[in-house]
């Protein structure tokens, strides 16, 4: 993932029932800087037929980030008040030559 850009960022859970969903949250995280993005299981980001979560991030989401890697992890609340966690996910931070919001 680049600094600076607007990537989306597929988020597989494939070990979950997608119907028994309320909402996912999803944690980006580098040293002190933590985004975190809510998204109801019914939002048209959430594909429940291939158990992914389309995580759509800004310019100035990305640029909030230094080069190096962020650790992207989910936490999913279901329908009957339970609450799950994924496992930690790194992913490379890189920079680009031009940091400037366009």
């Amino acid at each position: 993932m680049y600094r600076y850009t607007t990537p989306t960022l597929p988020v597989t859970i494939s070990d979950l029932d997608f119907s028994d969903v309320s909402v996912f949250r999803i944690a980006i995280e580098q040293g002190n800087v933590e985004l975190l993005k809510v998204i109801n299981a019914d939002d048209p980001s959430v594909d429940a037929q291939h158990k992914t979560i389309n995580v759509p991030l800004t310019q100035e989401e990305t640029a909030a980030f230094k080069d190096g890697t962020v650790d992207i992890q989910a936490r999913v609340k279901l329908n009957n008040d339970a609450v799950l966690a994924t496992e930690k996910v790194t992913l490379p931070m890189r920079n680009v030559l031009d940091e400037v919001i366009i």
